[in-house]
């Protein structure tokens, strides 16, 4: 199978700097949500590297950060077996962007998680994430007990599946530990369940959305604070249900594990 999605993004790159030279620019701002969000994880040090002022680079990766090799509820298969094999049938030619990674890791599929990545980035970097991150639950837990989306619930989730989405939650806040270990890093996690909070300006700036609930801070002055060089650090203290803001339950102290 032939896969050309770093042609294309190279392709887009030549675009943007032929007719609206990208990387003069004193400012560049590279985010996506999503798969968008590992995008620019992977393709921040390209643009770092090609820009006339690398210190004005920044990455703002949205719900971007998936820990791949952590198994499904079900079974021990995870997101890198699946990963994995797929390539092994695919095209090679063209190696991720992020080569010391590549050569650190025995398959290219370890890359694509964001706490693998972090040690190798060179730009500045903004870190959006939620700590129970929806999409991580559904589809590499594959957990059904979740409802809702904008935000979620897991009130009707047994407790052996609560304790399970807890542990994935660590290993979602390790991985964040490790990206602001690195001064230049900051980062906004908050803990409720959800997946995505960019690509919608109902959730970029709204007073459910704080850290901590009720009279924190929103993604977006976060996110503007950290651009003026002020905090950088936004993480929730508090499991779910407890910032009550987003907790996606009406009552949330019913809910509190115990």
């Amino acid at each position: 199978m032939y896969f050309r999605g770093a042609n294309n993004t190279l392709a887009h790159f030549k675009y943007l700097n032929d007719n609206f030279n990208l990387f003069q620019s004193n400012e560049i701002i590279i985010t996506g949500t999503s798969a968008g969000g590992l995008a620019s994880f992977v393709w921040g040090n390209y643009v770092y590297e090609h820009a006339s002022h690398p210190e004005g680079v920044t990455i703002v990766p949205d719900s971007g950060t998936f820990i791949l090799d952590f198994p499904s509820f079900y079974n021990d298969k995870t997101m890198i077996d699946y990963s994995a094999a797929g390539l092994k049938i695919s095209n090679e030619q063209t190696p991720m962007p992020v080569k010391e990674c590549v050569q650190r890791y025995p398959t290219q599929a370890e890359c694509f998680q964001s706490g693998n990545l972090y040690e190798f980035i060179k730009p500045k970097m903004f870190v959006i994430q939620s700590q129970y991150d929806l999409w991580g639950l559904q589809q590499i837990l594959q957990l059904r007990c979740l409802q809702g989306s904008t935000p979620a619930s897991m009130a009707k989730c047994t407790d052996a599946e609560k304790a399970y989405i807890e542990k994935y939650r660590s290993r979602i806040n390790e991985a964040i530990s490790n990206i602001t270990s690195v001064e230049k890093h900051g980062a906004w996690s908050v803990s409720c369940i959800q997946h995505g909070f960019l690509e919608n300006g109902r959730y970029y700036e709204n007073s459910k959305y704080r850290i901590p609930t009720d009279s924190g801070v929103e993604v977006n002055d976060a996110l503007l604070a950290f651009m003026r060089g002020g905090e950088k650090l936004y993480i929730d203290s508090v499991s779910w249900p407890s910032n009550s803001g987003c907790s996606g339950v009406s009552q949330p102290e019913k809910y509190l594990l115990r």
